[in-house]
């Protein structure tokens, strides 16, 4: 869960994959692992959703199963629409 007063960051299907696949910046890595420890509110819109499952349909990206994926979803980001 996210403290009260802490910023907000929309998280781009890029950063993601190359957190999970060990490429990402240092920058990017302390901005994720903000998230991770909810320090952070980390927001994705519902396409990055799906470009992360094509992504690991296509085997992009180690996620064992979809519920595994799901979770991973669910656990460290929020999915917002963006008009």
């Amino acid at each position: 869960m996210v403290r009260e007063g802490r910023r907000e960051v929309v998280v781009d299907t890029y950063a993601i994959i190359a957190d999970l696949t060990s490429q990402a910046s240092p920058k990017a890595y302390q901005v994720l692992d903000s998230i991770r420890l909810g320090d952070v509110r980390g927001i994705v819109h519902y396409l990055i959703v799906y470009e992360l499952a094509y992504h690991w349909r296509r085997g992009r990206v180690p996620f064992i199963s979809s519920s595994e994926f799901i979770d991973f979803i669910e656990t460290y980001f929020t999915i917002v629409p963006f008009t």
